[in-house]
């Protein structure tokens, strides 16, 4: 399957979209802590890994923003709400079952589960809303 023809600043804005919500989502006041705590990481580890991880973290999300804006582009999902709605779809269908699979064979809490589909959620909503609205 080659790429259509998509809208290149659409996919750059959702990429740094979810860079963003990311960093957010992930920081000491909101679920950082609690993340680290389950996944046994403490800051200093944490920080140790920044760069890569936030370079492999930006590299990523203009891949799953390209493949996102083909997506809709093929199911014709044009506008916020579709665009959105079709994001959804996929995070359901591939994200968040995944997440729970690999939670449950890890046995790790079901709060972290939370917290990582809670984010990939967030973060689906807005770029397929942003790609589908431009």
């Amino acid at each position: 399957m080659h790429g259509f023809d998509v809208n290149w600043l659409a996919v750059l804005c959702a990429a740094l979209a979810k860079f963003a919500i990311g960093g957010v989502w992930y920081s000491p006041p909101v679920f950082g802590p609690r993340w680290g705590a389950f996944v046994g990481s403490t800051p200093e580890a944490f920080r140790a890994r920044m760069i890569p991880a936030m370079v492999t973290d930006l590299v990523s999300g203009f891949v799953l923003a390209w493949v996102l804006a083909n997506v809709l582009k093929f199911t014709g999902a044009v506008g916020l709400i579709p665009g959105a709605r079709v994001s959804f779809f996929l995070w359901l269908g591939f994200i968040a079952t995944t997440l729970i699979s690999t939670t449950m064979y890890e046995g790790r809490p079901i709060a972290l589960f939370g917290i990582n589909a809670g984010y990939w959620l967030v973060s689906m909503l807005i770029m397929g809303g942003l790609i589908g609205a431009w």
